[in-house]
């Protein structure tokens, strides 16, 4: 309905919307064979009978994406099998390469000549784990570093990591080694 008022240039609008019933997830279905489910289900913070709403399903696709192991995160809500009101929901995730090689070279007036060798390995386990190793070589400098990481406890929010490291430095005038190690546990906000 509208009521309009010339005579003191007012209007009133009154809507009515009929949406119909609210929909709800169903089971978040996780297609993949790279990882252990219970890894992968960590990220899913929606259960079901949630409220279905769209950001909910963006989210759970960038958190899977933006990790080392899925190269493509593909969401599919599936309103045909809807069981009432619950909408259940395919994930299909395509796993990343399980390695990636660096090699890199330059020159530098604090280095001279210098190059890098890398490798990531996303998949060691089934289990998450993760790991990264790097060659520093120079003229005068060379360091190697490496770092392994696991989820831990939590696959999606904590991660256990080690790391080590050796390097020397020569710029002519003195000599130097060092040498790193340690652990952290990082987690996500």
């Amino acid at each position: 309905a509208m009521l309009v008022d010339l005579a003191a240039y007012k209007a009133s609008v009154v809507l009515h919307f009929a949406t119909g019933p609210r929909y709800e997830f169903g089971d978040i279905r996780l297609h993949q064979d790279v990882l252990k489910p219970e890894m992968v289900e960590g990220y899913v913070e929606i259960e079901p009978g949630d409220p279905y709403e769209l950001s909910r399903l963006l989210l759970l696709q960038a958190n899977l994406a933006q990790g080392p192991y899925f190269s493509t995160v593909e969401v599919h809500t599936r309103r045909e099998e809807a069981e009432g009101n619950r909408v259940p929901v395919d994930v299909d995730l395509v796993p990343a390469r399980p390695r990636r090689y660096e090699v890199g070279a330059g020159y530098g007036t604090d280095t001279g000549v210098r190059g890098h060798l890398g490798i990531d390995l996303y998949r060691i386990n089934r289990r998450g784990h993760h790991a990264e190793a790097n060659l520093e070589l120079s003229q005068r400098e060379i360091t190697l570093s490496t770092r392994y990481a696991m989820p831990w406890p939590y696959p999606r929010t904590e991660e256990l990591s080690f790391f080590g490291g050796i390097g020397g430095f020569d710029p002519g005038w003195s000599q130097s080694t060092r040498i790193t190690g340690g652990s952290s546990l990082s987690r996500m906000r």
